[in-house]
């Protein structure tokens, strides 16, 4: 399945967050999603918990519309350019570049400007409920709009490439660590992957959510022998337990970020390809 894609998590299947075992979305199949002044969003998947997509920031010669995102914890990866955020009544900025994540709280009004000439655009994933982007007039406190614990806990936490600590290697992935908790692991992945295959592995009770930064690569899974391309810009959903493994197809850097959900072990090598493992039905 490669499409963008809208669905209700009552319908799929149990304790997966993803229909499919992979979900590939590419930018022209990316559908259009909420616009605020100077930020213009575009949807690669949604469910009941989820909400997950790409911005291009147009807000140049003034900064961009005040807005939260209500009951929504959110992770925004810069891909390129740099951009100043504001939150909070206290008046707070700090600048973002390339490379950088931010975690965002519920509720924290903010706004952005890019600080520079050229494309200033970033993917994010925002894990809650209800309204994910409310425009507000003014800056101001925190909105509490709805139940539930927070995931992060700073209004707003900014990691830099050279701040993010080590994270499991297999043959031919290098990862990352920008932030982990109980129910969440987001980082980095370096493939180098380049004359032979990956480890094949999987994520075991982990959904996990790929977007591929530069380059191009071969994802292989399953028992059947099931391969698909991905190239920069891509979107990569991969079910709980999917055994797979990735090899770069061209010269030159493929590297991708990306947000796992779910407890545990979040990267186990196997010997070989094989059906899905289900660790959460053990």
């Amino acid at each position: 399945m490669s499409h963008a894609i809208s669905a209700s998590s009552t319908m799929l299947p149990a304790n997966s967050m993803f229909p499919d075992d992979l979900i590939f979305v590419r930018p022209d199949q990316r559908e259009p999603g909420p616009v605020t002044r100077g930020q213009v969003r575009e949807k690669a998947f949604v469910n009941d918990d989820i909400w997950v997509g790409y911005c291009d920031i147009t807000a140049r010669d003034e900064p961009g519309q005040w807005h939260h995102h209500a009951n929504y914890d959110s992770i925004m990866y810069l891909m390129s350019g740099r951009c100043r955020i504001e939150w909070g009544d206290a008046g707070k900025s700090a600048i973002m570049a390339a490379g950088d994540f931010g975690f965002f709280g519920k509720g924290v009004i903010h706004r952005v400007q890019i600080i520079d000439d050229g494309r200033c655009d970033y993917v994010f994933v925002r894990l809650g409920k209800g309204e994910s982007v409310v425009a507000v007039d003014n800056p101001g406190p925190r909105v509490r709009s709805g139940p539930g614990s927070d995931m992060f806990p700073d209004d707003l936490i900014f990691v830099r490439p050279d701040q993010r600590e080590p994270g499991p290697v297999t043959r031919g992935q290098l990862r990352e660590k920008a932030f982990v908790n109980d129910d969440i692991w987001v980082g980095y992945c370096d493939v180098t992957a380049r004359d032979e295959p990956g480890q094949w592995h999987h994520h075991a009770n982990y959904d996990s959510i790929m977007y591929l930064t530069s380059g191009r690569c071969r994802i292989e899974w399953g028992e059947d022998g099931q391969q698909a391309i991905m190239s920069s810009g891509d979107f990569g959903f991969f079910g709980k337990g999917v055994i797979h493994r990735v090899q770069v197809i061209d010269d030159g850097r493929c590297d991708y970020v990306f947000v796992r959900l779910g407890q545990g072990e979040s990267v186990v090598p196997v010997a070989g390809p094989g059906k899905r493992v289900r660790a959460d039905a053990a």
